[in-house]
């Protein structure tokens, strides 16, 4: 085997241990291989056996996330990763009558993070200690999309090792992705919105208010609910936060950072610098957030609409000029009111709009509910 085939055969082994020693295991492989007649190379012949002993062979979360789709439910799975939350274990009663427990962790690789449920026994290694932050853990399960994204039930959890001097690191905004959990991360608070109370389907009332905040790498929407919400009242735009055990999703093509009981948000005397990228006309390409500012050479008149919900929309075209070329902006509902402030050559900056191609084959950008319009002073 070479080097390369080598370190993907043993991925396929660790799943493996304890049903067989490596040399037995190599030694099932070229018999797969004779008996084969030579049509299958060494990894495929590791996973031929894997199946055939009934476990699922080592992924990344990252793999995982990325090739996940509804007819995948209950797959079955093996990672590896650090564990880098512990939630608290909840008891309940069972439908038998029975006492059962459950607890959630979050387990991280190189590739991303995922919830991971512990039941009943498993639970055990937490109250033994046997599993703390910073464990590194070996976990086969089944994959479900949960109320937070994916999570991976465990049917069985073995420690690699222990972390001693383990820390939760903070991540840049760049770097945080969709189903990514246990997020620490420090910005500057850029936007604070209202706090808005609402009602659930079980009829209790939630709360829920929004930040927005940046560092040198990027910007992100936080989303904070309940408790978390009426630190808002405690936070002024131009404050440094850091904020703990966060879990991002994707809306409406973005990534957000939602912040609930098992988080925090804490005011920080570091001062996180945050500076606004500012994109030239010609660097806009389809499927992304840009800044631009540019000089108002064209305005259509306002098109109003019909939603399939019956309810009423409006719509109008601008288009506007750098020193790298031009473009089109389409501005929706209340954004249109934008347009009573304008004159031909006015400029404009324009945040947060989405770019993606038009009906004419060029690319335009689309500003709504969260993109900012600023009329600039020449």
């Amino acid at each position: 085997m070479g080097d390369v085939l080598a370190d993907e055969v043993l991925e396929v082994y660790k799943g493996l241990e304890d049903k067989m020693s490596l040399d037995e295991f190599k030694s099932r492989i070229e018999e797969k291989i004779d008996k084969m007649g030579g049509l299958c190379d060494s990894r495929s012949a590791s996973l031929l056996i894997a199946q055939e002993l009934g476990v699922s062979t080592s992924t990344t979360i990252g793999r995982i996330i990325e090739g996940w789709s509804e007819e995948k439910t209950g797959t079955s799975v093996s990672i590896e990763g650090q564990v880098i939350r512990i939630d608290t274990i909840r008891e309940f009663e069972k439908h038998d009558g029975s006492a059962g427990r459950v607890a959630n962790i979050i387990i991280s690789d190189e590739t991303g993070s995922m919830r991971t449920v512990l039941w009943d026994k498993w639970t055990d290694m937490i109250q033994d200690g046997d599993l703390r932050l910073g464990s590194v853990i070996r976990v086969n399960g089944r994959i479900k999309e949960g109320y937070r994204g994916l999570e991976l039930t465990a049917e069985k959890i073995k420690l690699i090792r222990q972390d001693s001097g383990f820390e939760v690191k903070d991540t840049l905004i760049k770097d945080i992705n969709d189903g990514m959990d246990a997020i620490s991360v420090k910005g500057r608070i850029l936007e604070i919105g209202d706090v808005r109370v609402f009602s659930r389907k079980n009829g209790t009332t939630g709360k829920v208010g929004t930040i927005m905040i940046g560092d040198m790498s990027g910007k992100i929407r936080v989303t904070l609910w309940d408790d978390r919400a009426l630190d808002l009242e405690n936070l002024n735009i131009g404050d440094s936060v850091h904020i703990s055990n966060g879990y991002a999703k994707k809306r409406y093509n973005v990534v957000e950072l939602y912040v609930g009981s098992h988080g925090q948000v804490e005011s920080i005397a570091e001062d996180i610098q945050y500076e606004e990228k500012i994109s030239p006309i010609v660097e806009v390409e389809p499927e992304g957030f840009y800044n631009v500012i540019g000089d108002l050479i064209g305005i259509e008149p306002i098109h109003e609409f019909t939603r399939k919900d019956g309810s009423q929309g409006r719509v109008v075209k601008i288009t506007i000029l750098d020193k790298s070329g031009r473009i089109n902006i389409s501005l929706w509902n209340e954004q249109v009111d934008f347009i009573q402030e304008l004159d031909l050559g006015s400029r404009i900056k324009v945040t947060d709009a989405y770019a993606k191609v038009g009906f004419n084959g060029e690319v335009d950008l689309s500003v709504g509910w969260r993109s900012k319009l600023e009329l600039i002073e020449k």
